[in-house]
């Protein structure tokens, strides 16, 4: 007998909330460094130096207070040191986001995200003892973080095709994106705290706490999650019915091959990849260079920077959160196509940080109002929940964590080539910084921004392209229980005609069958 949880905290809402957890202590892992690596450096005897064309009117906020962590390991790292040990995380993280999608294809999306999680877990607890014996350790350790984490969302990606409906999956993207920033959100000020006052030193506790908190989410992704329905014996037949006639992945396939040419030379897919890039090297910039151009022209204390920082994580995180049911909405309640629907969301994520981005140059000394643009920025940039994520699973249901996979490298790479990129721009010409060469490296993110605009519109579509259609042979005889894995009782055809009546008469109107279901209930005698 179904317990009575399933019915008002269904199993997929325990994978989408597991999920969402997960890509959570993703962000804990990525972001814990970039708060520490202040106290493991930081001297009370550092000098700012300010360009020429900064706002002295900010000389009095008081800049950086000294030495007030409290620690006995401070470490002698120049700037770009630091800034390739912080660089190191995205080496690892783009090189598997393609191995993560075959791995997850060939292994299933539970061990592969369950291993994505554990091991880092486990290496960022012995970043303390890297960085005793070589900053060059350090690296390492943030490497191998980086490369697991890449698995992470592609198998997660695969895990919701499955999982959801369409109109589901778009809220349960958004979800796993709000998780994320959620967590930087949560590590940023823990991380802070805890270097001034944590245990073991100070600044190594932040590692040895954001390894422990692992432990709770993978007892309960271990026990709850299943790569699909047809894997989870506890499933109830109503809610694995309604699944199987809202997906498009209707049966596990074992050893599918991947269409790679098909693949690599799609329109679609490269709409994907260049819109992710495109936004991403924005998003990175301000995540990881901004903070100093807070610090070099307005004097912004350490704490203020923080909060900043801060704010634009939860208004990117609202706005990933709400855009997802807002696009579903808009879906469902008027007759516009899927495809325009991902369209409409994605120029407003593109067009809107490029406007405000470029704004940020003409608002001269004005701190405030160039927080605000910032922060509008990401808060716009958010709306992509509706328009590139879920139009993945759309395109591509059978190969969703290949196509994630693929389109996110390019994506990920935006972590370390930002960064490098910035440098560039404010070392051209000299060595000294000026706002000059800030307002450039804004303008460049505005025109990436409008960039990837305009070929989202162009070349992208929600429709399920041709290669992306698994043929799958079903017997006549096949009995629902087997594909929810139960064999401790059997499912006759009067117990499946009447969960099929029910939610035929009551759930699902005709129109909403797709082609797939209809050769499904078929060939197993439901009707």
């Amino acid at each position: 007998m179904p317990s009575p949880m399933n019915k008002w905290f269904p199993h997929r809402y325990r994978v989408g909330v597991l999920g969402m957890f997960a890509c959570a202590l993703v962000y804990t892992l990525r972001v814990n460094i970039n708060v520490t690596i202040v106290a493991m450096t930081n001297s009370s005897d550092r000098v700012i130096q300010h360009p020429s064309d900064w706002c002295p009117e900010y000389s009095d906020s008081g800049g950086y207070d000294g030495n007030g962590y409290q620690t006995t390991k401070v470490y002698d790292w120049s700037e770009p040191i630091q800034g390739t040990i912080l660089g190191a995380y995205f080496y690892g993280f783009t090189a598997t986001q393609i191995i993560g999608g075959l791995l997850t294809e060939r292994f299933g999306a539970k061990w592969v995200c369950g291993t994505g999680i554990a091991i880092p877990a486990l290496i960022n607890a012995l970043s303390p003892v890297a960085a005793d014996g070589h900053y060059g350790y350090l690296m390492a350790t943030r490497i191998v973080v980086g490369s697991f984490h890449g698995f992470v969302y592609s198998s997660l990606f695969s895990m919701y095709a499955k999982w959801f409906a369409a109109h589901e999956r778009t809220v349960a993207i958004a979800c796993m994106w709000f998780g994320s920033n959620m967590g930087g959100v949560f590590m940023s000020p823990i991380a802070g705290y805890l270097s001034r006052h944590g245990f073991a030193g100070g600044w190594p506790s932040v590692f040895y706490v954001s390894s422990i908190i692992h432990s709770v989410w993978l007892v309960f992704w271990w026990l709850c999650a299943h790569d699909s329905p047809a894997n989870d014996r506890r499933i109830s037949p109503d809610e694995h019915l309604y699944i199987l006639q809202n997906t498009d992945c209707m049966i596990e396939k074992t050893s599918t091959p991947v269409p790679w040419r098909s693949i690599l030379s799609s329109r679609t897919v490269y709409a994907s990849i260049i819109v992710r890039a495109c936004g991403m090297f924005g998003y990175y910039t301000i995540f990881t260079s901004v903070p100093s151009y807070f610090d070099a022209i307005f004097n912004v204390k350490y704490v203020e920077n923080g909060t900043y920082m801060a704010i634009m994580y939860v208004a990117i995180g609202c706005a990933l959160l709400a855009a997802g049911p807002l696009s579903t909405l808009l879906l469902t309640k008027t007759s516009i196509s899927r495809t325009r629907v991902r369209k409409i969301f994605q120029l407003i994520s593109q067009i809107g940080p490029g406007i405000c981005l470029a704004l940020v140059p003409s608002m001269d000394c004005n701190l405030i109002a160039v927080v605000v643009l910032i922060v509008v920025s990401m808060l716009l940039y958010g709306f992509r929940t509706g328009g590139e994520y879920p139009i993945i699973p759309e395109y591509a249901p059978e190969f969703t964590g290949v196509v994630f996979g693929l389109t996110n490298t390019l994506g990920a790479a935006m972590g370390f080539l930002a960064p490098i990129i910035v440098g560039q721009v404010l070392n051209m010409d000299s060595n000294v910084v000026t706002r000059e060469k800030w307002n450039i490296v804004f303008y460049i993110m505005a025109g990436l921004y409008l960039l990837g605009a305009v070929l989202f519109e162009l070349l992208a579509t929600a429709d399920r392209q041709d290669w992306s259609y698994v043929k799958q042979v079903v017997g006549s005889n096949i009995e629902l229980n087997e594909l929810s894995g139960n064999s401790r009782s059997t499912i006759k055809f009067q117990t499946r005609y009447r969960i099929f009546s029910r939610y035929k008469s009551n759930q699902i109107p005709e129109n909403t069958e797709t082609p797939d279901w209809i050769v499904f209930k078929k060939n197993t005698l439901v009707y």
